[in-house]
């Protein structure tokens, strides 16, 4: 009796990766007005204006006035539900907010949910009152996987050091995600006594 013994190895060639590029815009779904202090759900209406730049607009209450600092208990809240797939590589993520401001305010600013702290992000205010301003912020040092990127959430805060009661009113929030997946699979290459190529 004869015990023929053949023997093959397996040789792994990968192809140059062909790496897809999706930019993806997300808009607000839910959220929360507590620019008063009490808070209130966003209703569709809300988000509807929320979700275009078109002269369409969602009004808060006045803000805190009298003050020296931001009061964290009054924000206007925005959540978001992206879908960036577990296996993306972002390269960027962009928030693009728009607004305008009845009256005199001293400073505002956007707080960004990255998971486990708010990250603060100043905003430039409108230069005349009832004049929508646009501003972009870059968030891709700090909401750079899919885990966090899916579950932002970004809040709007202002104060006014005046006496006069100001309100401020958005036109528009997004966030803008770009990230790239290997699309290619990996290439083997059975050598031997049959030798076969599995893509």
């Amino acid at each position: 009796m004869f015990l023929l013994i053949f023997l093959f190895s397996a040789s792994f060639f990968a192809k140059t990766p062909q790496a897809s590029a999706d930019t993806v815009e997300y808009f607000a779904t839910s959220g929360f007005d507590v620019s008063s202090g009490t808070s209130a759900d966003l209703i569709s209406s809300d988000l509807t204006k929320l979700g275009a730049s078109d002269e369409s607009r969602m009004q808060t209450n006045p803000w805190t006035k009298n003050a020296a600092d931001y009061d964290e208990s009054r924000y206007l809240e925005f959540i978001f539900t992206p879908s960036v797939p577990t296996n993306a590589q972002i390269s960027n993520i962009f928030i693009t907010h728009e607004f305008r401001r009845s009256g005199t305010l001293t400073a505002a600013k956007l707080e960004v949910w990255d998971g486990s702290t708010w990250h603060n992000e100043t905003l430039t205010l409108p230069s005349i009152s009832n004049t929508d301003l646009s501003e972009t912020k870059d968030v891709s040092s700090y909401i750079n996987t899919p885990t966090i990127a899916n579950t932002i959430k970004v809040r709007f805060l202002t104060y006014r050091s005046g006496d006069v009661n100001t309100t401020t009113s958005h036109d528009f929030v997004k966030i803008t995600v770009t990230y790239t997946l290997d699309t290619t699979a990996p290439v083997i290459t059975l050598t031997g006594a049959n030798p076969q190529t599995i893509e």
